[in-house]
Formats: structure tokens, C-alpha cells, sequence
């Protein structure tokens, strides 16, 4: 195979932990590995509450290093994961500052820019005019639908540009890998040409997540000695509907259920109100945690007895699956997952958990207990776990990624 330069266009990088940071950083170390040239434009980290990491400035333009990929940090209008208009001028943002520092670095091979939102994607359809290479379109999202869907925009005029810009992106990118089955059916049902869509998943880094012994000191910290661990990881948003968490955990504190207990990891713009709510319920088996390092949270991982993934009721999210799915079956965690389509489908027939009815919080808690009262379903759903983790090797798919590329 032949070695490349490989320009990749991200707003989210290292050491931003989200999942187009964690993905885009993990598939860059793997090409380094292999021989190619890698450099990164990116911003500085600070998704997702609008803060800017210690040790870093929103300059104009800054370099750094990391397991051999050449980092380009540029200046964007910093602002936190919420709301629609502020976002918009950070994405518009980078995506002028990304282009412009491009015009100074020496022409790569290809071109690679990622979603969710496409002004990202414009900057390297751009970049590959100024440089004439190849650009490929990473799809993670269906932007702008889904935020319609949510409620945060309305179909008007502004809805119908997006809609232009992002169809005219799917037309001009010489290839295009879709993260989901059903992203590439969406393409082709919308005119885009069969040959030049590869899939390659989400997936999880196994060398790092593994299956391990149960992690004493948090259990001691957190004073969860014969708790059966019930645990969500990831961002804190409207998309996730974790208001059926918390009412799933009342019923267990009203059924004196004690047993059960739930832990919260991360941020987002629904933060303040779900402690709102936990305090108005008064419920004594949640705990909240903000976002912690890698290596921290594999050690949460490890205590953690199931992993729920609940996504709010809305056809956009039948298209998706969580990266979280990944880290669970590489970690040996059963899953509740709580979304139609895809995912779904992935976790159920793979055998690695069990399902609920989304926004349904009863049947959440029916779920649980499913898995609370069975040990022998929770023995198969980890000796499933290990029959297919390696299926998801983040590595596999850099690989798998790039030979595409190349082809």
C-alpha cells in the first residue's frame, strides 16, 4: 500500500474526549503507525461547555505534536455545545480560520473532513480545490435533519441552504464513509453514487478497553460495596433524554430497591437541569460526575454492571449508533439500549444486551431488572461480548479506512 499525507479537517480533536475527537485521534495514531504522513486542523479543545483546556490559547495559529500527527491548532469563535446560532458561528468559524492556515502547508495526497456539522466539510472541499487533490467526506450525523427533529430549528429558508450545501457536498466528495448502514442507504436514495461509499463503524481502541477486575478504590470512594452498578456515559443532551434515567432510579428508591445503583459520567447543556431534577425528586441512588480522562474512565468501566444507551424516540436516531455501544462490548458490560434501528439491532444480534422502549422509563426499569435477577443472561450477554469485540477494533477499521483510500 502506498504511504500517503493525509490532511484531516476536525473541530474536535485530542484531548477533547467526545466521539469524532476520540475516533479522528485514534485512526491518525493508527496511520502514523503504518507509515503515512498525517497532519490535523483542528481547533483548540474545549467541547463541550465552551472552556478552553489549561495550557492552551485561542490563537490564530499554534503547532504541536502528538504520537507523530502534526497538529494545527486555528482560532474559532468558542462556544458551548447548546443552543443553534452561537454553534453556527463556531462552526462558520473554523471553517474560514481552517481553510486560510491551509493556504501556508504544503499539498497532501488527500483530504479528509468529518461531521457532525458540514462547514467542516466545506473547508476541506476547498482546500482540495486550492490544493487539486481528493477530499473524502467522513459522515457522522445527518446535519441538518437532526436538529430538526430535536426541535432546535425549523424547516425555513435556512433550513432549505443547509439542505443545498449538504447535498452538494455529497455530490462534489470524491468518496464518502458513512459511519452507519443506514447513512450510506441515505445517500444512495438521494442520488449519490453507490462506487464511492465505503461504511467503516465507530469502534473502540482494545488495546486500552478491555475487560477488568472491578476498580476497589472508586467502590470504596463511592461507597458501592454490593451495588448492582447501572451506568451512562457520555454527553449530557437533549438527544439523550436522561430525564428516564432519573425517573427510572425513583421507582427503584420508591420500591426500596436498594440494591440498584446509578452513576452519571460526563457534561452538556442538560447538566444543570438533570441535577435539578434529582434534587426535586430527592433521589439517593444517582451519582453525577463530570467528565473525567481516558484512563480514568476505564476504571469506571469496571464497575459498572450494565450500560444503558437511551436516545430520545425520534425516526433520525434509527440511523445512528453510539460509539458507547463499542467501549461496552470491548469492556464485557451488558447493555440496555433504548433506541429503534440500527444500534438496536446491532446490540440484539450480537447478543451483548437487552432493549427498552425508549423514553419509557417503567420499561427501563423492567430491563434492569431483567438483568439484575438473572446471572446466567448476564454470563452469555459477556461471553457474547468476547466473541465479537475484536469485530470493532478501532485499529482493523483505521486500516480498513485508509487501504479504501488508497484503492
Amino acid at each position: 500500500m502506498d504511504k500517503m499525507k493525509i490532511l484531516f479537517v476536525t473541530d474536535n480533536f485530542y484531548p477533547e474526549t467526545n466521539a469524532p475527537a476520540s475516533r479522528t485521534f485514534e485512526h491518525c495514531t493508527n496511520w502514523v503507525k503504518n507509515g503515512h504522513k498525517v497532519q490535523v486542523i483542528t481547533t483548540v479543545p474545549n467541547f463541550p461547555d465552551g472552556v478552553i483546556k489549561h495550557g492552551y490559547r485561542n490563537k490564530m495559529f499554534q503547532k504541536e505534536e502528538i504520537n507523530g500527527i502534526e497538529i494545527i491548532r486555528v482560532w474559532s469563535f468558542v462556544s458551548r455545545n447548546d443552543g443553534f446560532f452561537l454553534r453556527i458561528l463556531d462552526f462558520l468559524s473554523f471553517s474560514i480560520t481552517s481553510f486560510i492556515s491551509s493556504l501556508f502547508m504544503k499539498k497532501p495526497d488527500i483530504v479528509i473532513g468529518t461531521s457532525p456539522q458540514f462547514f467542516t466539510l466545506f473547508s476541506a472541499f476547498g482546500i482540495s480545490k486550492i490544493k487539486r487533490v481528493k477530499w473524502v467526506l467522513e459522515l457522522r450525523d445527518l446535519w441538518p435533519d437532526s436538529v430538526v427533529e430535536l426541535g432546535v430549528m425549523k424547516k425555513n429558508y435556512l433550513f432549505n441552504v443547509l439542505k443545498y450545501i449538504e447535498f452538494f457536498l455529497y455530490k462534489n466528495a470524491d468518496y464518502i464513509i458513512p459511519v452507519t448502514e443506514s447513512f450510506k442507504k441515505y445517500l444512495i436514495d438521494n442520488g449519490t453514487d453507490s462506487k464511492k461509499i465505503k461504511v467503516i463503524t465507530n469502534g473502540v481502541d482494545t488495546k486500552n478497553f478491555f475487560f477488568k477486575s472491578k476498580n476497589e478504590q472508586i467502590i470504596k470512594k463511592y461507597n458501592l460495596q454490593n451495588k448492582f452498578v447501572v451506568g451512562y456515559i457520555g454527553n449530557h443532551g437533549i438527544s439523550q433524554n436522561l430525564d428516564c434515567l432519573i425517573n427510572a432510579a425513583e421507582i427503584f428508591q420508591d420500591k426500596n430497591i436498594n440494591e440498584v445503583f446509578f452513576i452519571f459520567i460526563g457534561s452538556g447543556p442538560e447538566k444543570n437541569n438533570i441535577k435539578k431534577l434529582i434534587l426535586e425528586k430527592n433521589l439517593k441512588n444517582i451519582l453525577l460526575l463530570d467528565n473525567v480522562s481516558k484512563s480514568e474512565i476505564i476504571s469506571f468501566w469496571s464497575i459498572m454492571d450494565v450500560s444503558v444507551v437511551p436516545l430520545k424516540k425520534l425516526n433520525i436516531f434509527k440511523t445512528v449508533i453510539p460509539s458507547k455501544i463499542f467501549e461496552a462490548i470491548s469492556m464485557e458490560v451488558p447493555i440496555i439500549i433504548g433506541t429503534e434501528g440500527e444500534s438496536k439491532n446491532l446490540v440484539l444480534e450480537n447478543e451483548v444486551g437487552i432493549s427498552y422502549e425508549p423514553e419509557n422509563h417503567f420499561s427501563l426499569y423492567k430491563a434492569i431488572m431483567t438483568l439484575l435477577s438473572d446471572e446466567d443472561l448476564i454470563k452469555n450477554i459477556k461471553s457474547s461480548t468476547t466473541k465479537v469485540k475484536n469485530n470493532f477494533d478501532r485499529n482493523t477499521l483505521a486500516e480498513k479506512m485508509v487501504e479504501f483510500i488508497n484503492e
